[in-house]
């Protein structure tokens, strides 16, 4: 819930997806899960819908965060739900990207891969290759393990700002830039 301008990050990214018409969004969140559920609620103020799974156990009438990694939420979610059935694009959520997703998802399906390495976008397939129940990262460690395997990937990559741990300067130039519409690129 890191704000630019005004707006959580997410926001942001939420826009941007609504923008491309992608109007199905699962957030897997573990710290802060209230906080995010109540701002952006079932996602119909962004014209999308919004869905939740929550990464944790329990306690006392609460949920005690135990993040899964980004792959192993996402095979959590895709075990319970199905919700992964179709080509899946994967945004973290504190990281702004000014990314022509139409685009990026045109070519990655022209190239008939599996996955792209930048951008993340899968098909549903993949999840399958993620372990059941075990915390799992998309590249410190699923990559990784998938470089040995007959794997068709996208390398992709596009402009995006991190700000899980950015420094002043580097908040100070997205405001600067959103205040001018965009990333540059």
């Amino acid at each position: 819930m890191v704000p630019i301008l005004g707006k959580p990050v997410r926001e942001y990214l939420i826009d941007h997806l609504a923008s491309h018409g992608i109007n199905e969004i699962m957030i897997n969140v573990a710290y802060h899960h209230q906080r995010i559920e109540e701002y952006f609620d079932d996602g119909s103020s962004w014209g999308v819908e919004i869905g939740y799974s929550y990464e944790g156990v329990r306690d006392h009438g609460d949920i005690l965060p135990m993040p899964m990694g980004s792959t192993g939420g996402m095979r959590r979610i895709q075990d319970f739900s199905g919700f992964f059935d179709e080509t899946t694009l994967v945004l973290c959520g504190d990281a702004l990207i000014d990314l022509d997703i139409t685009a990026a998802i045109k070519e990655y399906k022209a190239n008939c891969a599996l996955a792209s390495i930048g951008i993340y976008i899968f098909e549903s397939e993949v999840l399958s290759l993620v372990p059941q129940r075990k915390v799992c990262d998309i590249g410190a460690e699923l990559f990784r393990s998938w470089w040995y395997r007959t794997c068709h990937f996208l390398c992709k990559t596009g402009p995006s700002i991190g700000l899980t741990s950015a420094k002043s300067a580097t908040i100070g130039r997205c405001c600067s830039v959103l205040s001018r519409g965009r990333l540059p690129t």
